[in-house]
């Protein structure tokens, strides 16, 4: 029902995300965000505002909770030039939970690089881990992307843990402890046309477990801006393995009777190829099977790890 009045009354809903809906004018643009039973409502100036209020008011039955200052675990502060999001109150509920209110701060998320071997010693209360990590994944998304590497990293490992991970969610949370107060400042911008500005990069294979490697991107609105969408995740669709494909065709050349190697690599089965090559043997092959001998053979020699 409420699609439908909205449709009818010029909003677009968002093909991305269907929680979103806009109508915008010449003279004015309202935003719409549906969650279950709340609506967050932002308008141009006070009069467009007012008149999607008395529009909604007018079907059903509802109650205006004036500015925004808390959703789902965000505080919002407003002022005329600026909109602050922090999750300070989250982050606090998060360390008594866990034993770590009083824990000594750390400056960093994390070591510069965590890698995990089967040697530690196996964790016990993995519900705990689980919890934390749960926890921490929902910061990351909503308004700490300085956490994203590490949270991605953490929650690769949800079976079989060491104290090792546990040593590593401890590093967050006293981390967390020590910037408690960070939050996220969207300011209005006169000076600056809005841009998307993109930035992104990878570790190439820098999982010493699996070779996988790890993407991560942040986007905002201007070169100067606050971050609007981050993400930091393992390309695990597939893990790196050269796969090598051969083949000869058997005495095809009817001038000197000699076979043709050929060969190609790629590093995963529908990975781009990182080397081939077609060359004429440099003997005779005696028959079918010593022709595929000596393709396998010249490629072997080159790359030693694997052929299909």
């Amino acid at each position: 029902m409420l699609h439908e009045y909205l449709t009818e009354n010029d909003f677009v809903q968002n093909p991305a995300d269907h929680c979103v809906y806009t109508r915008e004018t010449e003279n004015e643009k309202v935003i719409m965000i549906i969650w279950v039973n709340y609506l967050i409502i932002a308008a141009s100036d006070e009069k467009a505002l007012k008149a999607v209020k008395e529009m909604l008011t007018a079907k059903f039955k509802m109650k205006d909770m004036g500015k925004l200052k808390h959703f789902l675990g965000i505080d919002f502060y407003q002022s005329d030039n600026c909109v602050r999001m922090s999750q300070k109150k989250y982050v606090e509920k998060i360390l008594e939970r866990f034993d770590m209110q009083d824990c000594k701060p750390r400056a960093t998320p994390c070591e510069q690089k965590l890698n995990y071997t089967d040697d530690a010693e196996m964790m016990t209360d993995v519900r705990k881990y689980r919890e934390v990590v749960g926890s921490l994944i929902y910061l990351t998304t909503c308004t700490r992307p300085d956490l994203s590497f590490v949270v991605s990293k953490l929650s690769q490992y949800f079976t079989e843990l060491t104290e090792k991970q546990w040593a590593t969610v401890k590093h967050v949370l006293r981390y967390l402890r020590g910037t408690i107060e960070k939050e996220l400042c969207y300011k209005k911008c006169d000076d600056e046309k809005l841009a998307l500005q993109a930035y992104s990069d990878a570790d190439w294979a820098a999982d010493v477990t699996d070779r996988c490697s790890t993407t991560g991107y942040c986007v905002s609105l201007n070169k100067n801006g606050p971050l609007i969408s981050w993400k930091n995740k393992k390309c695990d669709d597939e893990k790196l393995a050269l796969q090598a494909y051969s083949d000869a065709d058997w005495a095809a050349d009817v001038t000197d009777r000699r076979s043709t190697t050929g060969y190609c690599v790629s590093l995963n089965k529908n990975g781009p190829l990182i080397s081939w090559k077609n060359k004429k043997q440099p003997t005779v092959a005696l028959s079918t099977c010593e022709a595929e001998y000596m393709v396998l053979a010249a490629t072997l020699q080159v790359h030693p790890f694997g052929v299909a």
